[in-house]
């Protein structure tokens, strides 16, 4: 490596480590107080809006009175994107001890529109056990780790704003202890950080292999419960070079433009200013 990009990588890994110290001590923090009832804005008069959905469970039961209060300040709250209705939810089940994936998405016909988003609990429905693409085969499957978990929340866009018109927060599983729900991949975030791509990009572009890159970000970074994988590295890499695919290509023809010029009877000429008729 040149002096550059020492310079390039000091600076990369010094933005890392600033945003991990910053997330590590508000992330339980924020969890907290995700659902705090001082913190959003409850449409009043909600048995009246029907756009707003409450599943029916016995309230007098002492062990859903935790539930109801929950559900009860959660639902009506309102965002200003897609974006922080996730995180929002994914909070809420980094403090309850379950991650949360994406689900069902409703468009409008006319516009395509994105108008509802569903977002649910990893463990949300079943494992297909019936796969036609290995019928008859045997195949080694992976653990069940899906229970059909019915937890959900259901946003919808009203006047702007994101709403919620559902919310179920009973699960049919035991929650993650604190020191296992990182693991789940919603709450894995060293990967989605601006400061961890441009490491992996700065250490890819000087030679080094995804293996390599993983090793040094984790040894740096020193926290087992969020470590980058190699899959995740090598997506990083990539993804970055999707981006670069007319300059790569740019740059093979001005190599043989320059080579044609040395070694005309075995490189030809090409012009890439030119219109098909």
């Amino acid at each position: 490596m040149g002096r550059n990009t020492h310079l390039e990588l000091i600076y990369c890994l010094f933005d890392l480590h600033h945003f991990f110290s910053k997330h590590e001590c508000s992330l339980w923090l924020a969890a907290e107080n995700a659902y705090d009832e001082g913190e959003h804005t409850q449409i009043d008069d909600i048995d009246n809006n029907c756009y707003l959905v409450n599943d029916e469970e016995d309230e007098t039961d002492p062990t859903n009175a935790f539930d109801q209060s929950i559900r009860y300040s959660i639902l009506g709250k309102t965002f200003e994107n897609l974006d922080v209705a996730y995180d929002f939810y994914n909070e809420y089940g980094l403090s309850k001890g379950f991650g949360i994936h994406k689900n069902q998405v409703h468009r409008r016909k006319k516009t395509n529109e994105i108008y509802r988003r569903i977002f649910v609990c990893n463990k949300q429905g079943f494992k297909d056990m019936n796969d036609k693409r290995h019928l008859g085969d045997n195949v080694k499957r992976r653990g069940i780790t899906r229970t059909g978990c019915e937890a959900m929340m259901k946003v919808t866009l009203l006047h702007g704003q994101w709403v919620v018109d559902k919310f179920i927060s009973k699960h049919n599983h035991p929650f993650d202890l604190p020191s296992h729900v990182l693991k789940q991949r919603s709450h894995s975030i060293v990967h989605r950080s601006h400061e961890c791509k441009d490491v992996v990009t700065l250490l890819s572009n000087a030679g080094m292999k995804p293996s390599e890159i993983t090793k040094v970000v984790n040894a740096y970074r020193g926290n087992e419960e969020d470590n980058l994988t190699r899959v995740q590295c090598s997506n990083i890499v990539s993804n970055k070079r999707k981006y670069n695919i007319g300059k790569e290509c740019y740059g093979i023809s001005m190599h043989f433009k320059e080579r044609a010029e040395l070694d005309k009877e075995f490189y030809f000429d090409m012009d890439l200013n030119f219109d098909i008729d």
